[in-house]
């Protein structure tokens, strides 16, 4: 479990614990990880560092799956699924996007990897081909809505550039900007409208 000192990787190693799973959690700080749940598998606490290789390495021999929440994915690339896949492992990454599938796809070779285990993109590309394969026919258009309320990690602090202003208050990674838009109210067609989900 790679950034399980982030917001994610913290709430997935619970869960893989509670479940039974031995996991090695991989952080920059691993004192500073919480414990194992009660009635849990162990958590091994692990330090590493994804820009070194060597402890990178390390760290991913002798797993069976190298679940990655480290971000942001943009910047780290294929690199953690290599490594996995070096030492024989399966990859699962929280995050994902057509970049980062053509570069896992190019360094798993035979081993599995699963992408985008988030909800956004994650359940956002499962949902609609599992309902377009319920169609009698491919559909030739989707439209869906997405809103979220979810908190994330902030990024490492070595990531972190000042923001410009009229930029949101959450840190942002160095030669990126992100805006802040107050949430709208969405809303559905009305029934009968010629406007449906799945066309």
């Amino acid at each position: 479990m790679l950034g399980a000192g982030g917001a994610v990787g913290r709430v997935v190693t619970a869960r893989l614990a509670t479940a039974g799973h031995p996991v090695r959690a991989g952080a920059r700080k691993p004192a500073e990880l919480p414990p194992a749940p009660p009635g849990g598998s162990p958590v091994d606490r692990v330090p590493v560092d994804i820009d070194d290789p060597a402890t990178l390495h390390r760290f991913c021999d002798g797993c069976a799956v190298v679940v990655n929440c480290a971000g942001p994915a943009v910047r780290i690339g294929a690199r953690v699924a290599a490594a996995a896949t070096a030492t024989g492992a399966d990859y699962v990454d929280a995050a994902g996007d057509a970049a980062l599938a053509e570069a896992v796809g190019e360094v798993c070779g035979d081993r599995r990897a699963v992408l985008s285990a988030g909800l956004s993109p994650g359940l956002s590309e499962l949902l609609p081909r599992y309902l377009a394969g319920c169609l009698p026919a491919p559909p030739h258009r989707l439209t869906g809505w997405h809103a979220s309320r979810d908190r994330f990690a902030p990024p490492p602090r070595s990531t972190i550039s000042p923001r410009p202003p009229g930029t949101s208050a959450w840190p942002v990674a160095r030669g990126a900007t992100a805006r802040w838009s107050p949430p709208r109210p969405l809303r559905s067609p009305p029934p009968g409208s010629r406007s449906s989900p799945i066309r």
